[in-house]
């Protein structure tokens, strides 16, 4: 998809202050777009990657399918792991794979590998497994919290 494309249907809404606040996801939404497969970007897929300022909202709309969420505290990751979360969830959409919470462990880690895969394929590197613990992913199903002040 043409970056153009991606910012008038999915980035319409955000506001230059907006932009300010999301400056690394927006900038890693401007490098890994042009590199995806069409098949990232269903009908019926929302992004949504909310201001820090945001207390709340509610929004509908028409034939929703799927929502790709991009949590404001990426902000604070280096650039290059901003790039791989983005092409990271993209993969799950690509692969069908959302979070059920009927999975294992082994099926989320199992998942998380593949669509990792996939997303380096893309040629976006994976940063570094986190010091602490081992996990690039956030805490999920028991999972250890990253440090995200080590820099990965």
């Amino acid at each position: 998809m043409e970056w153009t494309d991606f910012e008038k249907r999915f980035l319409d809404h955000m506001t230059p202050d907006d932009k300010d606040y999301r400056s690394k996801t927006y900038e890693a939404f401007r490098r890994i777009v042009p590199k995806l497969p069409d098949a990232a970007f269903p009908s019926g897929l929302c992004i949504h990657a909310p201001s820090i300022l945001d207390s709340g909202e509610v929004w509908s709309m028409e034939n929703l399918q799927m929502v790709v969420y991009f949590a404001p505290h990426i902000e604070q990751y280096p650039q290059a792991r901003v790039d791989f979360v983005v092409a990271h969830e993209f993969a799950h959409v690509v692969r069908g794979s959302a979070s059920r919470p009927t999975d294992t462990l082994e099926q989320e880690r199992q998942d998380e590998e593949e669509t990792d895969s996939l997303a380096e394929s893309w040629g976006i590197a994976k940063p570094p497994a986190c010091k602490q613990c081992g996990q690039f992913y956030p805490a999920r199903s028991g999972w250890p919290n990253p440090d995200v002040s080590a820099g990965q």
